[in-house]
This record gives structure tokens, C-alpha cells and sequence, in this order.
């Protein structure tokens, strides 16, 4: 590979020993494909102990880019979606499901395996816990709230 190179991998670990939101991955695609050092997971508004929490999950594909020509550094994003791992739905089937209706106005997380949503304000005077009774939130009903 080749600094810049960007590949489909699957996860195969995300149980980072060091807590940094990293992931290991093989290369289904590379014949004798090992599997990676731990590689760290891009993720949006990163900061000092801010920033999203999502992982994917094992047997899940993302996107690596290799940062020099042995992939000795890479970094991995989130992958797209494939015949096996489909996009989610609220499970409503309505036409705003995987916008159906052309208005993207459907907003909403499906987790695999969480069992909770903190929201905290950025000086973390206020936090809200959401405890769904389903793995599905969606963002349009949640409480309106003064942050």
C-alpha cells in the first residue's frame, strides 16, 4: 500500500485496551490478510474528553487510509453501507424511512448494542440521559431542552 491508498476493511476487534476509540481490521480482499495494529477511529467534534463515542461493531466494514507506504499508520473512518449491513429504519416503514418521501426529515440512531444516550452541555452543566426502551432513537422527539 501506499501513503493515501484507501481500502474497505472489517473490524475485527473494538475492544481498545487503552481506551482511544481505536479499532483493529483485516483486509478481506488481500489474500493472507493478518490483522491490523490498532488503528485510531476518526470521529466528529473531537477534544478533550469530547467528542462522539460511536464504534463500530465487529464484522462491521469501514474505510482505512494508509499514512505511509507500509500502512504502518493508518486511520480508519466510518464504512459504507453493503447488501450485508444495510442502512437502519425507524421500523415504522413510513415514508420518511431511508427518505423514501425525498425530504430527509427523518432523523434517528439505531446503536447495535447501547443502552444509553448522554447529552451534556460544552461546560457539562446540564446532562440528559436516555434510556430507550427500543434500540432506536429518534432525534425529531426527543425533549426540547435550553442548552
Amino acid at each position: 500500500m501506499f501513503p493515501g491508498m484507501v481500502n474497505i476493511a472489517i473490524v475485527s476487534d473494538n475492544q481498545d485496551p487503552d481506551g482511544l476509540n481505536r479499532i483493529r481490521v483485516y483486509f478481506p480482499h488481500l489474500e493472507g490478510s493478518q490483522v491490523s495494529n490498532w488503528i485510531p477511529y476518526v470521529v466528529p467534534m473531537l477534544g478533550d474528553g469530547a467528542g462522539f463515542a460511536f464504534l463500530p461493531e465487529v464484522d462491521t466494514p469501514v474505510i482505512t487510509i494508509s499514512l505511509d507506504k507500509y500502512s504502518a499508520k493508518m486511520l480508519a473512518l466510518p464504512g459504507p453501507y453493503t447488501q450485508k449491513h444495510q442502512p437502519p429504519q425507524t421500523e415504522e416503514n413510513s415514508d420518511a424511512d431511508l427518505n423514501q418521501n425525498g425530504k430527509n426529515d427523518l432523523h434517528f440512531l439505531k446503536a447495535g448494542a447501547a443502552t444509553k444516550l448522554s447529552l451534556t452541555t460544552p461546560r457539562g452543566t446540564k446532562r440528559h440521559n436516555y434510556f430507550p426502551t427500543t434500540r432506536i432513537i429518534v432525534l425529531n422527539s426527543l425533549p426540547k431542552t435550553n442548552w
